[in-house]
């Protein structure tokens, strides 16, 4: 399996995990809401697909008001941009995101297949 694939697996297992997760306990004891937003974006892509502003929070489960703050914080922190400038655009990971959360799935599958010792 190809690196990019065993990314996209990592993500959208780590995704479909943290939804689990809400499904036996409390929501409120799982929320990261940020990750969620930048896993979910990171997912799309993947399949040359993506989520306005709105529907990347109603996906991620998050409320309206804090979804926004946190989408808010990920542009400051140059981490997605709305392709397009209105909230109507697609959400987008920057190339910096992106390049980061590779690295990070990387490091998700070397510790699933115990190549990184806990």
């Amino acid at each position: 399996m190809a690196n990019e694939e065993r990314r996209i697996l990592a993500a959208r297992r780590v995704w479909e995990g943290r939804r689990r997760s809400c499904d036996y306990f409390p929501e409120e004891m799982f929320s990261d809401a940020p990750m969620s937003m930048l896993l979910a974006t990171y997912i799309m892509q993947s399949k040359q697909q993506s989520l306005t502003a709105l529907r990347l929070i109603e996906h991620c489960r998050i409320s309206p008001a804090v979804g926004q703050r946190w989408l808010n914080y990920l542009e400051q922190q140059g981490l997605v941009f709305l392709d397009g400038g209105e909230e109507s655009s697609p959400v987008k990971l920057t190339l910096g995101a992106a390049d980061r959360l590779r690295r990070y799935l990387d490091e998700v599958v070397e510790l699933s297949e115990g190549r990184i010792q806990v």
